[in-house]
């Protein structure tokens, strides 16, 4: 009868283990992928404020050239919508 229940425990013992050895492998694969999702996210979010940074740029290089490199360009004209309105080609 001891040997039975020696048996029966260790056989019980033995499932826990390996229950507990797959969650902490899930936890473990979840983790990673949390990790990875927010690296892809911090990516995206720098990639979206490069493109912002190179469109101002290339927007106020465009104003700069078009005003013949004198004066304020069109992000620095803080009379810009009041010009507009008199003068529609302002931007030209």
């Amino acid at each position: 009868m001891a040997q039975g229940r020696a048996f029966e425990f260790q056989t019980q013992e033995q499932r826990d283990i390996s229950k507990l050895n797959r969650l902490y492998g899930q936890q473990t694969q979840a983790t990673q992928a949390r990790a990875a999702a927010m690296a892809q996210e911090n990516s995206a979010i720098a990639g979206g404020v490069n493109a912002l940074g190179n469109f101002v740029g290339a927007f106020k290089a465009t104003a700069s050239q078009n005003a013949g490199g004198t004066g304020p360009s069109v992000l620095e004209d803080t009379n810009l919508l009041k010009r507009s309105i008199y003068r529609p080609c302002a931007f030209l």
